[in-house]
Formats: C-alpha cells, sequence, structure tokens
C-alpha cells in the first residue's frame, strides 16, 4: 500500500509493540488505577486526558529532532534503531522476569477532579523515563527514512492515542468495578510473561529487517 504515509507492516509492528508497552504496568497506568479505584471511570478520565496530552507534546519534540535526524544525520538514526532494538529486548527480559503487579498499587490519589486527574496525567507522563526512552529510542524504528518524516509521525501519533487510551481503559475498567487490581492477582503475571515476550519478539524482527531487510 505504497498510498499510506508509513509502510503498513511498521503500522502493524508499532501497534503491536506500543500495545504491549501500554499494558505493561508503570507510571501512566498506577496513575489512572489510583483515579479509578477512588472515582471510578469518570476519575480516571482526567489522568487518560493527560498522559495523552503528554503524548502530544512527545511527538512534537519527536518529530522535530527525528526530522532532523533524517536528513542531517542518517547514521545517527541507524544507531538509534539499533539501540531502540536492545532496549526492547532489554525491557521484554525485565517484564518477563517481573513480579505480580498488583502488591505494588499504593493507595488511592485524591483528586478526583477532572482538571486535577488531568494535571496528574501530565506530570507523570512527562515525567516518565520510560516514555522518554520509547520516543527517543524505539520510535525511529518503525520510521521509513525514504518517506516524509512528519506524516509519518503523525499517524503513530493517532496509533499511540488508540493504543495509550485502550489499555487505560482497560486497567480503569477493572479497578473501578473490583476496587482494587489485586483481585487479579496471577493474571497480571501472566500479562507480564505475553508483554515480554511480545517485545522481545518483535525487537528481534525488527533486527532482522533493520540488517537484512
Amino acid at each position: 500500500m505504497s498510498w499510506l504515509p508509513i509502510p503498513l507492516e511498521n503500522m502493524i509492528a508499532f501497534v503491536v509493540t506500543d500495545l504491549a508497552f501500554c499494558l505493561i504496568p508503570g507510571p501512566a497506568v498506577m496513575v489512572t488505577v489510583s483515579h479509578a479505584l477512588s472515582g471510578g471511570m469518570r476519575g480516571a478520565a482526567g489522568p487518560i486526558l493527560g498522559i495523552n496530552f503528554g503524548n502530544f507534546i512527545w511527538y512534537g519534540l519527536s518529530a522535530i529532532g527525528l526530522i532532523a535526524l533524517a536528513s542531517q544525520a542518517p547514521i545517527i538514526f541507524a544507531i538509534m534503531q539499533f539501540v531502540g532494538t536492545a532496549y526492547l529486548i532489554y525491557m521484554g527480559y525485565r517484564r518477563f522476569v517481573a513480579p505480580d503487579f498488583a502488591s505494588s498499587i499504593g493507595p488511592a490519589a485524591p483528586a478526583k477532579t477532572l482538571a486535577g486527574g488531568f494535571a496528574n496525567g501530565i506530570a507523570v507522563h512527562m515525567a516518565n523515563p520510560k516514555a522518554l526512552l520509547f520516543y527517543t529510542a524505539v520510535l525511529p524504528q518503525f520510521l521509513d527514512t525514504q518517506r516524509p518524516i512528519g506524516p509519518q509521525i503523525l499517524v503513530l501519533m493517532v496509533l499511540t492515542i488508540f493504543t495509550e487510551t485502550t489499555s487505560l481503559t482497560i486497567y480503569s475498567y477493572i479497578s473501578a468495578k473490583g476496587g482494587s487490581l489485586a483481585q487479579a492477582k496471577g493474571q497480571t503475571l501472566l500479562l507480564n510473561r505475553i508483554a515480554g515476550s511480545i517485545l522481545i519478539a518483535v525487537a528481534l524482527s525488527l533486527a532482522f529487517f533493520n540488517i537484512w531487510g
């Protein structure tokens, strides 16, 4: 599908990888769950909106840097791709051996308003080192340097909003209905294994295509 701004196989690989990242319990999930525990699905709306707004900011910053790298320093861009592959493998291993997330959830956050949740969502996403590494090291792997970078980043941004919102809504629903992710103890261990395996598999396939593609 040459009419697409980004190759279809890149889009599919990105959705799989991004969804695996989003389903991995981290700071964004924690802040959303804390609001869902205290305010239900309505309470979780603020953090979800704030986290997605943070994605807009990250993509804007990434677009500026990646366009410069692609046009002026393709070698550095290629190095970033391979660094990202190594990072994916590392994250996959960490997830595969990670303990149950249910026991690590702290008390619910006090802010239940939309504005309070929105601010918390932005704060945690902009300060999240996983987000920084994702946008600077992982994202370049899914871009085709033979095509305009701007439209590709726009497509990936839309896909990120979809995967981020989907995963956070799932966690929010479970928390709001069950009152605690502790009821899902044992299932989160399986989730870690699946997410870790997906990250490693995607990383190895990307390494193959970067070397021999």
